[in-house]
């Protein structure tokens, strides 16, 4: 008797062709002449199945049960409608407003059977499958800017105004110092140092002089083992222009303390009582005239030049020719103490140190400083020198001064310009991108011990004032 039921094939097995058309297994793809719309998304029936009756996992033989479904099954095609699971995605050929959310359908699937997720709820043992979410839109980036800009020049040129501040509250301090040590010794000794026949302020001015301008750049050179070539420089410039920077430089200097002058007169006006000394007879000798050329005249802008210019602009020279001689200048003018020196020193400063910078010969700024002392003491003692007419003596001093410098710096401009160091010279040895008027402005103002000098001016002047 022929058996009603073939024997089933085992599980992975692919039966040929000729078994019953429209039954195409699972993961066989069927030759050409293959019923149309017969392969289900993932599962190929055995040829014969009965449609709807693959198990789970399993590979049904030939003539299954129909409608026996198992667990985990995807169904085929003729599933019963509505009955696609979770996941489920059917092919092309739903009818039209029946895709869900994330849900492509199977072609030759039902119209209208393919639901929102899954309809049918699940076997006992099924797992959800794990979905990834919907892709959202990424949060536009967020740009919080670049960070501090930092200005390591200006913190170094800063570094450096604040040392040779501290240099020059150290000159302040010897002088002031010495001045209150050797007052007491003259007192001790007997020595009247008012006697208008006594030299004993001149020598004291002198000692002063030596011990608090020259032992200052002494220390820088000696304990800091600095090479003094790097900042003293004496570069030749030839016999007349050199003649011609002195001249002019000294009439510049003359208007600054004409200007100091006036700042005097205006100020005495309210009772301000200026610490300078009297240009009358109390000074009388000879003796005590030569002390103070000396010491003053001759020996102290030796000194000061040593210390303003060399030391000072050639440390802030690296930072800019323009900052080096500003810088100076401040330091320069504030180390003088007394207001109305303060600004003729100022002005000074910026006279030679623009000079030095430029020429880059000490000598030349040395000469203009010894003149101008010289002329301060000259006219200190006229009434010694001229005993007529002190005052005429002075006026033409001062009025030959400004005469020779004003032709001078005519002359100096028109025929030896060519002596002035520039960016494009050889001799130029400043910085090729100097300090900004800013960024040198805001360098002077972080060093706490220039403010420091500057207050120490601002208390003397008012203590004068009071």
């Amino acid at each position: 008797m022929t058996n009603p039921y073939p024997s089933p094939a085992p599980q992975g097995y692919y039966p040929p062709q000729s078994a019953v058309p429209g039954a195409t297994p699972q993961g066989y793809y069927p030759p050409q002449g293959a019923v149309p719309g017969a392969a289900p998304q993932g599962y190929y029936p055995q040829q014969g199945a009965v449609p709807g009756a693959a198990p789970q996992g399993y590979y049904p033989p030939q003539g299954a049960v129909p409608g026996a479904a198992s667990q985990g099954y995807y169904p085929q095609q003729g599933a019963v409608p509505g009955a696609a699971p979770q996941g489920y995605y059917p092919q092309q050929g739903t009818a039209p407003g029946a895709a869900p959310q994330g849900y492509y359908p199977l072609q030759s699937a039902v119209p209208g059977a393919a639901p929102q997720g899954y309809s049918v709820p699940p076997a006992q043992g099924w797992i959800q499958p794990c979905y990834y979410p919907q892709p959202a839109q990424p949060a536009p980036p967020v740009f919080t800017g670049p960070g501090p800009v930092k200005d390591p020049l200006g913190k170094a040129a800063s570094r450096d105004m604040n040392r040779m501040s501290l240099l020059a509250l150290a000159q302040m301090a010897l002088s002031a110092g010495w001045g209150y040590i050797l007052g007491i010794l003259c007192v001790v000794l007997g020595i009247n140092l008012f006697a208008s026949d006594s030299y004993g302020m001149s020598m004291i001015t002198g000692l002063i002089v030596v011990l608090s301008t020259g032992l200052v750049p002494f220390l820088f050179f000696v304990a800091g083992r600095k090479n003094t070539a790097d900042y003293l420089k004496f570069q030749k410039t030839g016999f007349f222009p050199s003649l011609l920077c002195v001249l002019a430089g000294s009439a510049l200097m003359i208007l600054g303390n004409i200007l100091a002058n006036i700042l005097y007169t205006v100020l005495e006006g309210a009772d301000y009582q200026p610490t300078v000394l009297e240009t009358s007879e109390d000074i009388g000798t000879w003796l005590g005239f030569l002390i103070d050329f000396a010491t003053i005249a001759v020996l102290g802008p030796m000194l000061e030049e040593v210390m303003d210019r060399g030391i000072f602009i050639g440390t802030l020279r690296k930072y800019g020719i323009g900052f080096s001689v500003a810088a100076s200048a401040l330091l320069f003018g504030l180390a003088h103490l007394e207001l109305g020196t303060v600004v003729f020193a100022i002005n000074a400063g910026l006279v030679l140190g623009f000079l030095y910078a430029r020429t880059n010969n000490l000598w030349l700024t040395i000469w203009i400083h010894m003149i101008n002392n010289g002329a301060v003491i000259l006219t200190r003692y006229s009434g010694l020198i001229c005993p007529q007419n002190p005052d005429l003596f002075s006026a033409v001093l001062e009025l030959s001064l400004l005469g020779l410098g004003g032709l001078s710096l005519l002359l100096l401009l028109i025929f030896y310009r060519r002596i002035f160091i520039t960016r494009r010279s050889p001799q130029y040895d400043g910085p090729q991108q100097p300090l900004s008027f800013g960024r040198a402005a805001a360098a002077i103002a972080k060093a706490p011990l220039f403010w420091a000098l500057a207050a120490i001016v601002a208390v003397y002047f008012i203590v004068l004032l009071v």
